[in-house]
């Protein structure tokens, strides 16, 4: 039966059409990097770095949205990497701090104007459009393991999204 052939070639080159609008829809929303890690009490949204200038940097900064959704507060206390050697919590004013604030039902950003996590002597260089693991731990959530994204240089990745 020709017209099933010809039917079917049409059915895939229209497949393929959708398919090829809707990954350019998502690269050109910056939605194709955005990525999120749950807990029963805990919505992490995009955690993210920028690939550094220098080829050897000494340290980075990670970025992302943590969204509490308990009806109680929590904290988060450390967090760590195998590729650096030090991670802390910082401050946009510099000094280091020992946790931060995650109060009930809200949503709190990690980020260049508030506390945000530094990676001090980096063990690897880093290079953009890689992901690298990261242990955040929290005062009632505990030890959860995300990815953290390591965005291009020229990207300046949206971390401002609500859960879904």
């Amino acid at each position: 039966m020709p017209t099933n052939g010809v039917s079917f070639a049409r059915t895939r080159s229209a497949a393929k059409r959708v398919a090829l609008a809707v990954v350019v829809a998502i690269a050109a929303t910056g939605g194709g990097v955005a990525h999120e890690f749950r807990t029963d009490t805990l919505h992490i949204v995009h955690p993210y770095t920028t690939e550094p200038a220098e080829a050897a940097p000494a340290t980075a900064a990670v970025y992302m949205v943590i969204h509490n959704t308990s009806a109680g507060d929590d904290r988060l206390l450390a967090a760590r990497s195998p590729l650096a050697k030090v991670v802390a919590l910082q401050t946009k004013q510099g000094p280091s701090t020992t946790a931060l604030a995650l109060p009930a039902a809200s949503k709190t950003t990690v980020g260049p104007e508030a506390v945000f996590i530094e990676m001090r002597e980096l063990t690897e260089s880093l290079e953009g459009y890689q992901y690298f693991p990261m242990t955040l731990v929290f005062e009632r959530a505990g030890a959860v393991e995300i990815e953290v994204f390591l965005a291009a240089r020229q990207e300046q990745p949206n971390i401002q999204q609500k859960p879904q």
